[in-house]
């Protein structure tokens, strides 16, 4: 079965849902569509696609090219075009050549949320025929045409055991580097300082759960408030926080939905360094962050500088009661004012933009990738995803990565259903 365009996500929280919506709207310009997890190591099943464009989360350089498109290069003889929707544009200083494109990268098509990563690419050397201002996919929320796709505030607390009537806090983790062993691979690739970085990320961690139960046991703030604690994708959730989980009744570890989904919803959030303050301040909800040590200048994101610093457990604890209050009015004015820099908004949203950009990419013949089919690396594919798939279905941790990998994998059936739903959602 050929098709015309292949969308991969990595994961499910961040990009399954914005995949399903740009195949939709895909398809009702009459292409073919499939959705596949980056973690489907399916190899020589593949060629059955022949894509003619590959959209992936992020491709930036060689080993990106090969992290992401793993089972795809070398499997087609025609060729085939793929797009960069660049998941992450924002960076610190120690890690900004991570999202320098480079590399076999400089030959494919890039999309930016706005001017800051446009000049970035232009830099490169990369022809502006290949680049596109398209807005990100995480602040369509905004956007009228997926009205229908807000999630119910009613629905969440049914869902997942909230008090609809009391205050939402979400906790929005960004500590996967605390448990990063890749520290060779990631100072080859470009990201300085990391070891200073996984040290302050643990630190900051668990000091962070103390935080965390100190506000669960306040006397103010115990019975009227949620506390949701939502992991990054690439996080391993940690015995200790689990516990705060079994031993408090208004605590929960939720890693599902989006955050522009929770963003609707919550009264309040906590950051440390997360890019999802964007989407949160966007929704009109106040963002702090907590900061229990100080993050030096290069390894803090330009953009999130400008979020309200809370240095102690006790100003978290003031600040929280005020701004549950409404005694807290315009928080981050300057952080909102740098937004724009980096976020183009605009009256389509950026999926809509996106699927503009396609039409273009597909209607040239420019910048096709060609590589020589491997039966022998194709089926080595199948025999590592069958391994790995196996000991993951059968709890055997020989590897702690494998759970992190697959618990994002959805079936055919299950992106079909979503799908589903989106089209119907949009066309109402």
């Amino acid at each position: 079965m050929k098709i015309d365009i292949l969308i991969l996500y990595e994961h499910v929280q961040r990009e399954l849902k914005n995949a399903c919506i740009l195949r939709v709207l895909l398809e009702r310009e009459g292409y073919t569509v499939r959705i596949n997890n980056v973690a489907w190591r399916k190899g020589l099943l593949n060629t059955i696609y022949k894509p003619k464009l590959i959209i992936s989360p992020s491709c930036q350089n060689d080993e990106g090219m090969f992290y992401i498109l793993h089972n795809y290069i070398g499997a087609y003889n025609g060729g085939y075009k793929v797009l960069n929707l660049y998941s992450e544009q924002l960076a610190n200083s120690s890690a900004k050549d991570l999202l320098r494109v480079k590399d076999l990268a400089l030959k494919i098509y890039h999309c930016a949320w706005g001017s800051f990563t446009y000049k970035r690419l232009l830099d490169t050397g990369i022809d502006k025929s290949q680049i596109r201002i398209t807005g990100s996919q995480r602040l369509d929320f905004t956007k009228p045409i997926f009205r229908n796709l807000l999630v119910d505030r009613k629905d969440l607390a049914s869902k997942y055991g909230l008090d609809k009537d009391k205050k939402w806090i979400m906790m929005v983790g960004n500590f996967p580097a605390k448990d990063e062993q890749k520290l060779n691979y990631l100072s080859s690739v470009g990201y300085d300082n990391f070891q200073e970085l996984k040290d302050l990320t643990k630190n900051t961690y668990y000091e962070l759960i103390n935080w965390y139960e100190t506000i669960l046991n306040d006397n103010e703030l115990k019975d009227t408030i949620e506390l949701i604690y939502r992991p990054h994708p690439n996080e391993i959730i940690d015995n200790k926080i689990v516990g705060l989980s079994k031993r408090y009744q208004h605590f929960h570890i939720i890693g599902d939905l989006t955050i522009s989904e929770w963003a609707i919803n919550i009264d309040l959030a906590y950051i440390w360094s997360s890019t999802s303050s964007i989407e949160i301040s966007i929704a009109g909800v106040p963002v702090v962050a907590l900061t229990p040590y100080k993050i030096k200048q290069y390894l803090e994101m330009e953009l999130v500088k400008e979020i309200e610093k809370i240095d102690t457990v006790d100003e978290c604890l003031i600040i929280t009661k005020d701004i549950l209050a409404g005694k807290v009015k315009d928080i981050n004015k300057d952080f909102k004012e740098e937004v724009g820099m980096y976020y183009q908004i605009s009256d389509k949203s950026a999926s809509e933009n996106i699927v503009d950009f396609v039409k273009d990419i597909l209607s040239s013949d420019d910048n096709i990738i060609m590589n020589e089919f491997n039966i022998f690396k194709g089926i080595i594919k199948v025999f590592v995803y069958l391994y790995e798939y196996i000991l993951f279905k059968l709890n055997i941790k020989l590897n702690k990565y494998l759970e992190v990998r697959f618990r994002d994998y959805r079936t055919s059936n299950f992106i079909e259903n979503y799908c589903k739903e989106i089209r119907d959602k949009i066309s109402e």
